[in-house]
């Protein structure tokens, strides 16, 4: 019977969110006494309750998705106007280096663009944008404070992180 509860959730990746919320529910049904005087959940509660969680799960992968296109679809410019804008914020920019900032991500979102919609092996692209990075990445360290640079390297290295987590959580 157990496995009737458990099933739905494995569906589920297991660091979202909803993940996490249909763990404890499970841990929560299955560790409660359930004495005479307490009342298990019906089915159609469970069954309610599984549907939604696996609602929440579609449709964060739809929205993962709709990520990723808005990334392909983009033009460079707003790329560029993007990344400049969440710089901004993070790196608490000054006029200056925002418009300094702004031209270097426009230049690296230009040379990315025949990466981002061509055909070619994923090995020779990547290898590509790794060097763009790189360029791009030296370019901003001229502009940015040590403080900032700093604050930079840590966003980006959090970003591999994630980037990691979702390779993994795509090849379960």
């Amino acid at each position: 019977m157990r496995d009737f509860f458990v099933l739905p959730f494995l569906a589920l990746n297991q660091h979202s969110s909803a993940w996490s919320i249909a763990h404890l529910f499970v841990i929560f049904v299955f560790t409660t006494n359930h004495s005479s005087q307490m009342k298990l959940p019906n089915l159609k509660t469970i069954a309610g309750l599984c549907l939604l969680f696996l609602t929440f799960a579609v449709s964060m992968h739809a929205h993962a998705q709709d990520r990723a296109d808005m990334l392909k679809n983009s033009t460079p410019e707003q790329r560029a106007k993007m990344q400049t804008s969440m710089m901004k914020t993070k790196l608490q920019l000054d006029t200056i280096q925002v418009v300094k900032v702004q031209a270097i991500n426009l230049a690296a979102a230009q040379k990315m663009e025949p990466l981002l919609k061509g055909d070619g092996g994923k090995l020779a692209r990547f290898r590509q944008m790794r060097e763009i990075e790189s360029t791009r990445d030296k370019d901003l360290k001229k502009v940015l404070t040590d403080d900032q640079y700093k604050q930079y390297e840590a966003a980006k290295e959090e970003m591999k992180e994630k980037m990691k987590e979702r390779m993994q959580e795509k090849k379960q």
